[in-house]
Formats: structure tokens, sequence, C-alpha cells
């Protein structure tokens, strides 16, 4: 009996001490597992091929930006990292190099180049001013043909709804990811009135409404409101700046994209020195030939997937996508269109065989469905693309250096990209490549998905330490 009693003991004390080690080493991300938190988890070292960990890596959940993976994936996939897409520039009427006049109306016609920021604007008018381009007259017009008037995917709210800068409508052509920014300075004493501008230039069609006070202090609390009307915008800031903040900036959404890049172009123009005197016309597209003037390329695909994945800018992921679907026809390309190419290498190159679901490019849409499993996939056939593998790393944020992992606090030798949503459910996921102890190179993916938003700082924390000890182990 007391044999039996102290080998029970000897066994009793060796499981409490194994379960010990297992829970020092992954027993924190059990706190993922809860009725309030669905999660889905994997680990695979790549250089042994063997599964390091898994938990419920077939269930499908939300992504969020998860989706990015794939979408930056299937771009560099389908055509490599240094294809570069085009903004061409065209006029209708005369142009007359003597006198740098063009008799006629100067048109943009959008290919899908989802970053033409404003110093990209800043090279084209230049460029045309280069050109002996001195005068304009007639209209700016905007062809934004190549894609369809669906301007978001069924999983998002309507145009009008949305004022979120991160929730823009996608279009052809763009200026600053179809959004409208705002500089904010504080007065120079307590109670005066800040200084309120557009940045970087004035558009005509908007107008702003100041309603912010300066307060003691440097600390600033500012929201931004778009009212959208027929025949432009109202954009009312309020709230307070501290006298002792820095210059601050506030962005949202546009609703009417044509316009708003017609107004983008002007002030562009003007402001590298083209005069531009405008006709009264109601036509919207000219039906006579037009004359090519400058075909403006844009940044290659692998520094366009950087800002994708590492800053998670959800316009260019969804543009690009949408441009994807020029494989499948040349005008009025839908978001379907560009989908199906995803779907498609999903299927035939990935060989994701299980369910999956797809609404859009940016992870936006909360119909969107993903196993860690399926992300793990993508991961493992990236890995083995060495033609493109070096920029598809590249592309992924750093901890504590840029990206949506700046601020995340574990080892420096991971690369990946987070996903998150805050409505109507509390997502933080993560997914990417890492290092261990031993050199050996690790694909995981981590999705978790809550019911409280609370939960997402707890989440993350968790995550953080589930992949410390990882980095830290030899598995």
């Amino acid at each position: 009996m007391k044999i039996n009693t102290v080998k029970k003991s000897i066994l009793v004390r060796f499981f409490i001490g194994f379960i010990g080690i297992i829970y020092s080493s992954y027993g924190f991300c059990f706190s993922l597992f809860s009725p309030d938190i669905k999660s889905s988890i994997i680990f695979y070292n790549l250089s042994k091929n063997k599964i390091i960990y898994e938990k419920n890596s077939d269930i499908p959940l939300i992504p969020a930006s998860l989706q990015k993976l794939i979408t930056t994936a299937t771009v560099l996939d389908t055509w490599g990292p240094t294809k570069t897409f085009s903004t061409n520039i065209y006029y209708q009427g005369q142009f007359n190099p003597t006198s740098g006049i063009i008799n006629g109306d100067l048109i943009i016609v959008g290919g899908g180049d989802p970053y033409i920021t404003s110093e990209k604007m800043f090279a084209i008018c230049h460029d045309l001013v280069a050109m002996g381009i001195k005068k304009i007259e007639g209209n700016i017009l905007i062809d934004n043909s190549l894609f369809d008037d669906d301007m978001f995917s069924s999983g998002r709210k309507s145009i009008n709804y949305s004022q979120r800068s991160y929730d823009a409508p996608i279009t052809a052509f763009a200026v600053n990811f179809n959004t409208l920014s705002l500089s904010i300075y504080p007065g120079p004493t307590v109670g005066s009135s800040p200084l309120v501008k557009m940045y970087p230039l004035i558009l005509n069609n908007v107008v702003i409404k100041n309603k912010v006070k300066t307060v003691s202090g440097d600390r600033s609390k500012l929201t931004l409101e778009r009212t959208s009307l027929s025949h432009g915008n109202i954009l009312e800031i309020s709230g307070t700046i501290g006298v002792n903040s820095k210059l601050k900036k506030k962005y949202c959404s546009i609703s009417d994209p044509v316009m708003i890049a017609q107004e983008y172009s002007k002030a562009f123009l003007k402001n590298a020195g083209i005069e531009i005197v405008e006709r009264k016309s109601t036509k919207t597209y000219p039906q006579e030939e037009k004359h090519l003037l400058l075909e403006y390329k844009g940044d290659p695909i692998f520094k366009l997937i950087t800002s994708i994945n590492q800053y998670s800018n959800n316009f260019m992921a969804d543009t690009i996508s949408k441009s994807l679907g020029t494989l499948k026809k040349d005008k009025n390309i839908s978001l379907k269109d560009g989908l199906s190419v995803i779907e498609d290498f999903l299927k035939t190159k990935v060989k994701m065989e299980k369910e999956f679901k797809i609404e859009d490019g940016s992870g936006l849409s909360t119909g969107n469905r993903l196993s860690s499993k399926q992300v793990l996939d993508l991961l493992i056939y990236m890995y083995g693309r060495d033609d493109i593998f070096q920029e598809y790393l590249l592309s992924l944020a750093i901890p504590q250096e840029n990206g949506s992992l700046k601020k995340r606090s574990y080892l420096r030798k991971i690369r990946a990209k987070t996903g998150t949503l805050t409505s109507p459910v509390a997502v933080a996921n993560i997914a990417g490549y890492m290092w261990n102890a031993s050199g050996d190179i690790i694909a995981f993916a981590i999705i978790n998905n809550a019911k409280k938003l609370s939960s997402i700082v707890d989440i993350r924390d968790k995550q953080d330490e589930l992949i410390n000890s990882i980095l830290s182990s030899s598995n």
C-alpha cells in the first residue's frame, strides 16, 4: 500500500511538473480559448516540416486584415514584383506647343494605381509643365471606366454612410486614397481660434466649419464630420486642441470620388503654374478622339504590397484586388472579377481544399472566413516561391520598428501582418514568419474573434507571450 502510494505520489508530481512545463511554454494560450473568444491557431516549423502547435486550426473565422496576406500574395504571383500601373493623361481639342495652350478638355484616365498621393500629383503636374503646357481652356475630366460603379464590397456600408478614412470608395483614379485631410494648429493663446486648413491644398466645393477651441496643455480631442451635398462637401471639425500641441491632421473619406478627383487635379495643376479657364459644359465624357499627353507609371508591385501589408492600407488592397479583374476583361471591372482571380489562385496553386469565403481584398468585410490552417497553407506556398518570397517577406511589418507592429513588444526575429476589427465583433489576429533560437523558420497564424471589444488588448498580450515562448524554443 505504501509503495503504491509512493508511486502515485511520484506520478502525480511528475504529471504536475510536466503540465507546468507545457503551461510555461504554451499554457497561456489556453486563455485564448474561452466562451467569449473563438480561436484558430497553428505554428509550423518550415525547416523541419512539422507542426509545433495547433488548436482548432481548421475552424474558419473572420481574418480581418490577414486577408491582405492573400491579396498581396496573389498580386505577386500573378504579376511579379516589378509591374506598374499607369495613369494616362489625354487632351481633346487642340494643343498649341508654341503658346502652351490646350483649347479643349484635359482627361485623366485611371489605370487602377492605388497609390496616387499628393507627391505623385505634384510629379504628374510638373511633368505637364515640363512639356510646355501653360494653360487649359476647357474642363478637367476624370475617366474611371476601368472599374464599374460599385465602389464598396457587399459587406460594407453605403458610400454616404462611411466617413472613415480607412473605408473609402474604390475607383480607378483616386488622389490620396479617396480621402480629405484637414490640418489643425492651436491658436496663440487659450480661448483663441485654432488655424484650420485643407491639407495639402485648398479645394473648391469643400467648405470648412471650424468649431475647435484652443485649451491649456498639449492634448487634443478632435472630431471630423463630413456632410455630403450635391455641389460639394462640408467638413465640420470640432473639439479641443492644447495651446502647446503640435500640428494635428484629421482625415475622412469622400462621397463623390469624381468631383473630388477633379478638384484635387485642378488644385495641383494650378499649384504647378498651369492656368485653367473652365468652360460651361454638362458633358461628363468627351466623345471625340483623345490625344495622349503623358503616361505616368506608378510604383512597382513590391513597393505597393509593402504599403498594404505594413500599414494595412484598405483602399490600396481593395483597389489592387479589383485591378486583378483586368485578367478577365478590359473595362467595367467589378470586385467580383478581381476576387475570382484570388479564389483561383488559392484553389489551383495554394491548393486550399476546404471552403473559404472572400468578400473583399482588404479584410474590412466581416463576411470573410479563413482558418489558421488556410493562412498557413498560403505562407508555406509563398515560402516555396524562391522567385518572389523575398519581396513578400520584406513587405511584412517588424515589431518595434514599423507598420502595425511598431508598438508590439515581442522579439524582432519576426515578420508579420496583423488583423483588427472593433465592430460588430472584436477581432485580433496575427500571422507571418519568425526564426526561433535554433535558427529554424516558422510560419504561424493566430486568429482570435471575441465578443467584447475590451478583450483585444488582453488577446494581443497573450499572443505576444505565445510567440515569445516559441521564439525562444528550439522545436
